[in-house]
């Protein structure tokens, strides 16, 4: 399936919410968050000619807002750490209840959870996504 390929160049963000959408209906919570942390590392590594394409478009979001928080969020904090400014679609309400962004739907121990809560970009916990900044590297 195309969705399972991890594509050489750059996955644009509008792409990587439209796979985590497949793959997450597929069951494959570990892939969808792959999916997403791709999308935020092209956007750390893009050079500022490619920007302006990854960032276009505005993603059309997919069923669960987890993932589009994170992806928005993600964005925008790579951007924040190369001093350039984020795309409006990138501010995405806060989740109405903390997230803790584990490798599996069922999260990690109240130990691990509290210290990621403590390690957690502002950005990230302002919108009640929570991880650690080696998640993003």
């Amino acid at each position: 399936m195309y969705a399972r390929r991890m594509a050489a160049d750059r996955l644009l963000p509008t792409e990587a919410v439209l796979l985590i959408g497949v793959e997450l209906a597929l069951g494959d919570w570990d892939f969808a968050l792959r999916l997403a942390f791709q999308a935020i590392a092209g956007v750390s590594m893009a050079t500022e000619i490619d920007l302006p394409n990854l960032l276009a478009e505005e993603p059309a979001w997919c069923t669960d807002d987890r993932f589009n928080v994170l992806v928005a969020t993600g964005v925008a904090f790579a951007l924040e750490r190369r001093g350039l400014p984020a795309p409006p679609w990138t501010n995405r309400p806060s989740l109405s209840e903390d997230w803790i962004v584990w490798g599996d739907e069922h999260g990690p121990s109240e130990a691990w959870a509290a210290r990621i809560r403590t390690r957690t970009p502002k950005r990230f916990a302002d919108r009640r996504v929570f991880l650690t900044e080696n998640d993003l590297s």
